[in-house]
């Protein structure tokens, strides 16, 4: 049984939690038959007269999502530099990787369509459409890469490649690289 002061103590937590994070918002972008395509946005704290954009595509080899869903849209531990600091809108990006029998051309297509999307949808979030960024980690620094030549009105491109993101990796939010990666990959160290 919870008591009464655990009670307050979880409220007055999520107060304060709820109070300092920047608004964001999920949603879908597009739909590809029974496969929504996801995309997570978060808005700085502070209002300015329009925001710049900076899209952020998710890595991971390629891999991910099943016959009924895409991998989810995540985010990178600069978001709240990024919102918070610098004034920037930060747009994560979902795709269909292999799980959805997806291929390379098929991942730009959904990205064109969630940032097409989320162009067309700038005004509602007090977005400068003229100042967009792309930036990604593995898989999603290739594509991001080619995302930032496709649009002109891109003005900076920041990609990590590797296996995962090496600069800021915290396994609680990414657990890749698991166990059975590490041991084919021979980077065990256990």
């Amino acid at each position: 049984m919870i008591s009464i002061k655990s009670l307050f103590i979880f409220i007055g937590c999520s107060y304060v939690l709820n109070c300092s994070a920047q608004k964001t918002i999920d949603t879908i972008a597009t739909k590809l038959g029974n496969l929504a395509i996801p995309i997570k946005i978060y808005l700085p704290k502070k209002s300015v007269e329009k925001s710049p954009i900076y899209f952020f595509i998710h890595g991971g080899g390629w891999n991910g999502g099943t016959q009924n869903e895409v991998p989810p849209a995540t985010i990178s531990g600069d978001v709240d530099f990024l919102a918070d600091e610098l004034g920037v809108i930060y747009v994560g990006l979902a795709y269909r990787c292999k799980g959805n029998n997806a291929t390379f051309a098929d991942a730009i297509n959904d990205l064109e369509s969630s940032v097409n999307w989320f162009l067309e949808n700038g005004k509602r979030f007090n977005a400068d459409t003229t100042r967009i960024g792309f930036g990604g980690t593995s898989a999603g620094s290739t594509l991001s890469a080619v995302l930032a030549q496709k649009y002109p009105n891109s003005k900076i491109y920041i990609g990590a490649d590797g296996m995962y993101n090496l600069l800021d990796h915290d396994e609680k939010k990414s657990p890749f690289p698991n166990a059975e990666a590490r041991r084919i990959y021979g980077l065990e160290t256990e």
